[in-house]
């Protein structure tokens, strides 16, 4: 899938600003009933968008799969079913929404893992590379 990297992080990034503006607004209202609205989606969005655009970068060979649609769009739909299942479930007693959800975003990290496992080998950026190591290579012999 073409900017792969991109459009999690972007999409990662919209999710901290999400949970960002509902922590504002709990703060300011002093209703902290949904801090776990909030804090599932800075983790399940946000974080783990952005590191699973990181290890697309870092293993552009993953990137490039059908596994990894597949990864992107589980992601997405699960999360965008999930979290407002939590806030279904929490406030109106109905987890349907929540559950299948989860059950989505399980789904996306076991084709991230199926694809990470069978492509990560075919090939690492170099960016990829530990900087010590970079800054031992470019060193002049002793």
């Amino acid at each position: 899938m073409a900017n792969i990297s991109a459009r999690f992080i972007t999409i990662g990034i919209l999710y901290a600003l999400l949970a960002m503006c509902l922590g504002v607004w709990m703060g300011v209202n002093q209703e902290f009933q949904n801090a776990h609205l909030h804090a599932h989606i800075n983790l399940v969005a946000s974080v783990w968008f952005v590191l699973f655009a990181l290890a697309y970068k870092a293993y552009p060979a993953t990137a490039t799969t059908r596994l990894a649609a597949v990864h992107f769009w589980l992601a997405n739909l699960g999360a965008a079913i999930f979290l407002p299942g939590i806030y279904i479930a929490m406030n109106y007693e109905s987890p349907l929404l929540a559950i299948v959800g989860s059950l989505l975003t399980i789904a996306s990290m076991v084709a991230f893992l199926v694809n990470f496992r069978r492509n990560y080998a075919a090939g690492v950026s170099p960016s990829a590379v530990a900087p010590s190591a970079v800054i031992s290579a470019r060193s002049p012999a002793a």
